[in-house]
């Protein structure tokens, strides 16, 4: 008779906050936010701010700027700090 075993993997509330910015950072890097992300953005949780105004003023900073910023003009902001002006004006 063969025993089954599973794993529960715990991962602690930190940790997964830490992954949660991880991935909103990359998918920052990867391309330019479309209208669903920007609004992901906007409607997420703010952050409590803390006197020294530091991570969760920066978080709450950037989910008002995304409910703000269309999607043309968030595409054309990362398209010139990523991939250059000169680049996208020549074509």
């Amino acid at each position: 008779m063969e025993a089954s075993v599973a794993f529960r993997r715990y991962v602690a509330p930190e940790d997964q906050s830490r992954a949660n910015v991880y991935a909103v950072l990359a998918r920052l890097y990867a391309d330019a936010p479309d209208v669903s992300f920007l609004n992901a953005l906007a409607t997420s949780e703010r952050m409590p701010v803390a006197e020294d105004r530091g991570f969760g003023a920066a978080w709450n900073r950037l989910a008002d700027a995304s409910s703000a910023m269309d999607a043309e003009a968030a595409a054309q902001e990362y398209t010139d700090l990523f991939v250059g002006e000169a680049l996208v004006r020549r074509s």
